[in-house]
Order: C-alpha cells, then structure tokens, then sequence
C-alpha cells in the first residue's frame, strides 16, 4: 500500500506533470500536497492497516505510541544535538576542504525557531516514522535479527524514495543512489538500535530523521557526505548496541494493559 501511493504519484507526475500543475495549480516542489501524500505513504498506509485488523481500539493504541517517549527526554536532546552536530563537523570538514557548502538559511540565533520550523514544513519524519519503525520494524524483528530487519527495511525505504530521483524539483534527483542507499542502511541500524533501547519510543524515531534531515540543510549532500554518514551511522549502531542491548520490539500495537503499565 505504501508503494502504490508514493509510487503512483510518482507515476501520474512523470507520464503527465503538465496536467497536475495545471489541475492542483501548484508547481511540483516538496510542499506540492500530491507529493506531501507521497511522503505520508507510509504512516497512512500503516494506520489503514491497523484499523483493518484491530479495529478503532487498535489504532487508538497504535497512536498512543506517539505519546510514549519510552526513554527520559533528556536523551531526546543528546541524541538531537548529536546529529545536527555530525552535520556541523561535516560542514567544516567540507570547507577545510575547499568544498562548496550551502548558505545557511538560519542566524546562529534563529537555529532553534529554524528546527522547528523544518519539522513542521519537511512531512518526512512525521509521516514516515509511523510507517517504517512504527509499522514494519517490529514485524521484520519477528523473523529477523535487528541487523537483518535493520538491513532489509533500509533497502525497502531507499527503494521507496526512487520516484523522488526522476523528480527535477525535489533535492533527491541530484544524488547518487548506490551512496544514497549506504547511508539510508547505516541509518536504519542506528535507528534500529535506539528503537530498541528505548522499548520502541516512536517519538524518538522522529526526532532522529527530524535531526538527520535538518543535518542535511547544513552540508553539500555530494559523494563524501553520504559516505561519511553511512559509516557515523553504522559506528554509532555497534556503539548503541553494546552499551544498551534492548530486547527486539515485536509488536507494532502494544496491549492495552501495558499502555497503562506505561502511562
């Protein structure tokens, strides 16, 4: 279900993209609501889904996920800082090497009303997270390691973004998509590991693409960048998973007696 939605919008911009400027006049850019759908493809799709096997009291359950932060939320900051901070060294590393890096969109004093501003204008974190490692993680950790699961849903989430790379407006069609895809997969283990080490905290997941995205702002997204964070990403998960092994979260839809041991 998430690939026919992102990919048949995809499909109806690439075979008519005149006619779907002129019938939502809109240009086709990341704010085109089409492509907003595109993005949200996942967590909507994961929300049909669990309505039609759980019924109402399910998907209640399942959004009460987005409440649970499963770890203090100081760590929330420290994770953040982390990686917008990977995103800084990698800025300056750039320019020491005589690398264009883009202007900033931000002062140093409007960065923090610029973060929240991102993840209120990039649909990515808020509408994937539910889908990817809300939805899809925990069943693939049925039958996977969380190395495998972590490998087999970081390939599927590269996959699913191919429609953006024939998309001349969108940022994605300047990439490579081998480099692309290494760093989606180093990011997915590390997401893997913190998912489980936080009991499955799905806000977590969505300040961590929130940071990874905005991270992304800072830095000219060429050959070494993607590279760079395909092997922080990876360390990061080696690291993640020896100083907190978590138990594999299995369950997409936690009982309700243990949303009440929670809360």
């Amino acid at each position: 279900l998430t690939f026919l939605i992102t990919w048949g919008i995809g499909a109806l911009y690439l075979l008519f993209p005149a006619q779907l400027v002129a019938l939502t006049r809109k240009d086709a850019d990341r704010y085109h609501p089409l492509f907003v759908i595109a993005a949200c493809a996942p967590t909507l799709s994961a929300f049909a889904v669990v309505l039609s096997l759980r019924g109402r009291q399910g998907l209640l359950l399942f959004w009460a996920r987005y409440l649970d932060t499963g770890i203090r939320l100081r760590w929330y900051g420290v994770v953040f800082a982390a990686i917008v901070l990977l995103g800084f060294v990698t800025r300056s590393i750039q320019q020491w090497r005589g690398l264009p890096t883009p202007e900033l969109p931000f002062g140093w004093w409007s960065f923090a009303p610029f973060a929240v501003y991102y993840v209120l204008a990039d649909p990515g974190p808020l509408g994937e997270e539910g889908g990817w490692r809300g939805f899809a993680l925990p069943l693939l950790q049925r039958r996977l390691s969380p190395l495998w699961a972590s490998i087999v849903l970081g390939v599927v989430w590269s996959i699913w973004h191919l429609p953006a790379f024939y998309v001349s407006a969108l940022v994605q069609s300047g990439f490579s998509f081998p480099l692309f895809l290494s760093a989606t997969v180093g990011l997915s283990a590390f997401m893997t590991a913190v998912f489980n080490a936080s009991r499955g905290a799905l806000p977590l997941m969505i300040v961590i693409h929130w940071a990874y995205n905005l991270s992304g702002v800072l830095v000219a997204l060429d050959g070494w960048y993607f590279v760079t964070n395909a092997t922080a990403f990876a360390a990061a998960a080696v690291i993640s998973w020896w100083l907190r092994p978590g138990p594999p979260v299995v369950d997409p839809i936690p009982s309700l007696a243990s949303w009440h041991r929670a809360i």
